[in-house]
């Protein structure tokens, strides 16, 4: 062969060789498409389960689990052992071929895997593929005997409901409306929210709880607890005012009434007042103040609380009485003459006319103590 064609052959060799590099690359790239349109075909015999990733998702509750994030297959026929000690850290047959007798206990232990703790409601959190990783390996799975897919990281966002502050005071409102002693008709209650205090919950079967505080009472300006519960579980607890204004007839002066004057039914009247802006301890039946006395001197149209009143004294200072004492059983009799005033079961000084001591005495009627 001469120079000329031995040159021609040189070419075509390196030619051809060039040729065989890019068929080379050719099959590769088809195995690869063929690979992709048949994933199964890639996996190890193995593999026990495939997990595919999503991002954006939605979680409820205050936890992330893998289910929330992922969606689990198990991988039936690896047949690879499934002893406890097939596994670092699993101290159960966790792995291995799907457990009999079927593929739904894998799934579901993987699926229950705790990721991470869920962002606060309405907000998002952004996990790793590689917390995923480590918390297969805190459960007892090795991640090398899994397919696991999807984006290097992800977002989660927690699935709130609001709970409006129109739902906090009609369950103020239902709650003291039904704790309170007054009649409906008397009382009008109203809730101190404002429209915008609502609150964002985590997703869930949600309730409110309304429970007294130990200063709450139900006239005027008070407060309670609202507990709001997801679920079950109790997320947030707040205080809510509330005023309680109650109109209701209370007994009144008709006059004036001085100290000590006994009071007749023409001295006092009946008049609706708002319980807020009165005393706690009014009268509401005139028939309980009639025959007593005034215990200071009472305006006319001023409200009488029972402090403003007093049991007439049975006994008046330097009235004869007889004191009763018990002596061994049996009853003793001695003149008396009392030093002041005293009602029915008052404690006063009475001095004995008969020896002049001094003692204290219970009043029993308007003609008898009886000595303590």
């Amino acid at each position: 062969m001469d120079g000329r064609a031995m040159n021609t052959c040189a070419r075509c060799g390196c030619v051809c060789k060039k040729l065989g590099v890019v068929a080379k690359a050719i099959a590769v790239v088809g195995a690869l498409f063929l690979t992709i349109g048949n994933p199964g075909a890639a996996e190890d015999p193995g593999t026990i389960a495939r997990i595919e990733i999503t991002s954006p998702v939605e979680v409820r509750g205050t936890v992330i689990t893998l289910g929330d994030i992922a969606s689990v297959e198990c991988l039936r026929g690896s047949g690879l052992d499934r002893s406890p000690g097939s596994v670092p850290g699993a101290g159960a047959p966790l792995v291995g071929s799907c457990p009999e007798p079927g593929e739904a206990d894998l799934v579901s232990r993987l699926k229950a895997i705790e990721i991470g703790r869920a962002p606060f409601p309405g907000q998002e959190r952004t996990l790793s593929l590689a917390i995923v990783r480590i918390r297969l390996r805190q459960a007892g799975f090795d991640p090398g005997q899994m397919v696991i897919s999807g984006p290097t990281t992800m977002v989660v966002r927690t699935r709130a409901t609001l709970v409006t502050a129109d739902a906090i005071a009609a369950a103020v409102r239902d709650y003291v409306t039904a704790s309170m002693p007054w009649d409906d008709r008397e009382a009008e209650v109203s809730v101190l929210l404002d429209p915008n205090e609502s609150v964002l919950v985590p997703d869930g079967e949600i309730s409110l709880k309304v429970e007294p505080l130990p200063t709450t009472t139900f006239i005027g300006t008070t407060s309670v607890r609202v507990t709001v519960s997801v679920d079950g579980e109790a997320y947030r607890v707040l205080p809510v005012r509330a005023r309680v204004d109650v109109a209701k007839a209370v007994v009144v002066a008709a006059r004036t009434i001085q100290r000590h004057e006994i009071i007749g039914t023409p001295d006092i009247r009946l008049e609706t007042r708002d319980l807020g802006r009165v005393p706690q301890d009014v009268f509401f039946d005139a028939a309980a103040v009639v025959g007593m006395r005034a215990s200071h001197t009472i305006t006319a149209g001023e409200v009488l609380a029972r402090s403003s009143v007093e049991r007439p004294p049975l006994v008046r200072k330097g009235d004869a009485v007889t004191i009763e004492a018990a002596l061994a059983g049996v009853t003793v009799a001695s003149p008396g003459e009392a030093l002041e005033d005293g009602c029915e079961g008052a404690r006063i000084r009475v001095r004995n006319t008969a020896s002049g001591a001094i003692i204290r005495a219970v009043v029993i009627s308007a003609k008898v103590v009886r000595a303590m």
